[in-house]
């Protein structure tokens, strides 16, 4: 039998999925990405170090942020540049919030539908009417926080090195901290949700790597990679140990870990299994609540991974404001900073895992070398493995089934390749 879905939609990006399957055997598998090659390592190298981050963050339309300020990371690393606990807090109140509102968009606008038994979220409206709006809300409120310290919701501009071009008033964090405290039932109900929806019961043994840092849940901050199989190396490491290759099916590459010679996984659900102690009072009560029900080898609980990080978020932001608005933080403008020679690799949690930057600096202060790893990137070579786990023990479902159980796989680890709810044509032969 051979399952084709000719192309994912609503998953960022371009693919298609062909499975050949004989005997009950999995004979090939293929997620075939077929996105146009974009080239930003190549285009990024010649220009002047101070433009790599608003280049960098237009890599992403949705993650658009995380591309900024890991390019930022990396190049004040190889210039010595100094980052004040100010910007720091700025800079993790604006990675909680591309977050936030990244995992709504996939949760509401793409998950959700799959498990309640609509084709889309604008059919589930018509019957939960309640829950859309509330998607409406946080996703906005997540939007306008970007908007308050970023300049706008998107590729914002006033982040720059060593600090802020422009920084929010003591009173619009104010008028933001009550809106963000306004949202407690909305974000309660939330996570009830999708605490209730029945996830397909697969299990398999995997390796979750995510962003570290002692005494913190490590979103922005943090040098070293954790493993949840117990190891560790340090970000400018990073090329010992993923090793990248490129598959003939796909324009994105694969990634392995280098000690196991498997592949992994990055994301929420890595980053809940690694940093529970880390997470805030409310998301760590639910961590505690849900018990079994937090499988933590069970892929499709990424979803659930997203829905308590969603918890983390708003009360992490809403203690960062806080802290400003009490003056025990400080705005930071930005520093003079000179080029030199230098060279820096790091590393932040993207919504959809760890995200790598890598710039070489010459002494005229452009770029000569530049390295950029997608969590997308990291996760092809794990979703893949997953499915050929997966397919022999769901062959007796009806096709429609099947199709929707790997559907809902492959959007559980929410890929950055575009954005629709169910893929447009699948073909058995």
């Amino acid at each position: 039998m051979e399952i084709e879905i000719d192309r994912l939609t609503k998953v960022e990006g371009h693919g298609s999925l062909t499975i050949n399957v004989e005997e009950g055997k999995v004979e090939e598998l293929r997620l075939n990405i077929f996105e146009g090659s974009r080239f930003f390592e190549s285009f990024m190298r010649g220009r002047r170090f101070e433009e790599a981050a608003e280049m960098a963050s237009r890599i992403c339309g949705i993650c658009s942020y995380s591309h900024y300020l890991t390019a930022l990371k990396a190049v004040e690393k190889a210039l010595g540049v100094e980052i004040p606990e100010g910007t720091v807090a700025l800079r993790k109140l604006i990675t909680l919030a591309e977050t936030a509102q990244s995992h709504i968009l996939h949760l509401y606008f793409l998950a959700a539908a799959d498990y309640l038994g609509y084709e889309s979220i604008l059919a589930m409206s018509k019957d939960h009417v309640e829950e859309v709006k509330r998607a409406l809300r946080l996703k906005k409120l997540s939007n306008d926080i970007l908007s308050m310290v970023g300049g706008r919701s998107l590729h914002g501009v006033p982040n720059a090195l060593g600090g802020f071009a422009a920084v929010p008033t003591k009173q619009q964090l104010e008028r933001m901290l009550k809106r963000v405290k306004e949202t407690d039932d909305d974000v309660e109900k939330m996570l009830e949700l999708f605490t209730s929806l029945e996830v397909p019961k697969f299990e398999r043994k995997a390796e979750g790597l995510a962003l570290a840092k002692e005494g913190t849940f490590a979103l922005y901050e943090g040098e070293e990679i954790s493993s949840t199989w117990g190891a560790s190396f340090k970000v400018d490491d990073y090329q010992q140990h993923l090793i990248e290759s490129v598959v003939p099916h796909s324009t994105a590459k694969h990634s392995i870990h280098s000690t196991t010679g498997e592949s992994f996984y990055v994301g929420a659900l890595a980053r809940v299994n690694l940093q529970k102690d880390h997470l805030s009072p409310k998301a760590k009560e639910a961590i505690e609540t849900l018990g079994d029900k937090f499988r933590e080898l069970n892929p499709y609980i990424n979803n659930l991974a997203q829905a308590i990080e969603v918890v983390h978020c708003f009360e992490e932001i809403s203690n960062i404001l806080e802290r400003f608005i009490s003056g025990e933080l400080k705005m930071e403008r930005p520093i003079e900073v000179k080029p030199k020679e230098g060279e820096g690799a790091s590393a932040t949690e993207a919504p959809r895992g760890t995200l790598y930057h890598h710039y070489r600096i010459n002494g005229e202060g452009k770029i000569t070398y530049a390295n950029v790893i997608t969590p997308t990137a990291q996760n092809l070579r794990r979703m893949e493995d997953d499915m050929r786990a997966l397919v022999p023990q769901i062959l007796d479902l009806p096709r429609d089934e099947i199709v929707l159980t790997l559907e809902k796989l492959i959007r559980a680890y929410d890929p950055c390749i575009s954005c629709a709810t169910h893929f447009l044509e699948v073909k058995f032969i």
